[in-house]
């Protein structure tokens, strides 16, 4: 779902947890086709990533940006082993 505001547009994207702690690509849909975004590590939930000229046209040759607000997911079941690991990494202060 794309929301317009001004001259941005802005989806979301549902991220995973693992993505946001290391990082990763993703691709979203603008108006112009898909685009592959860096998600960079240690994104926090609800942060804003910019996509530069692609929003909507304020003149022949401007436009605005398309923003992507990162929507970190969380699981709501773990395995054993994934629990094992994330009560390490508490362990390790994080």
């Amino acid at each position: 779902k794309i929301k317009r505001e001004g001259s941005n547009l802005i989806a979301e994207l549902p991220v995973k947890l693992t993505d946001a702690l290391l990082g990763s690509d993703y691709v979203v849909n603008t108006l112009d086709g898909s685009v592959t975004i860096k998600v960079p590590a240690g994104v926090s939930h609800g942060e804003l990533l910019r996509i530069k000229g692609k929003g909507v046209p304020t003149s022949e040759t401007t436009r605005g940006d398309f923003l992507v607000k990162v929507r970190v997911e969380t699981p709501s079941k773990l395995s054993r082993k994934a629990r094992k690991l994330i009560e390490e990494l508490r362990n390790e202060g994080i």
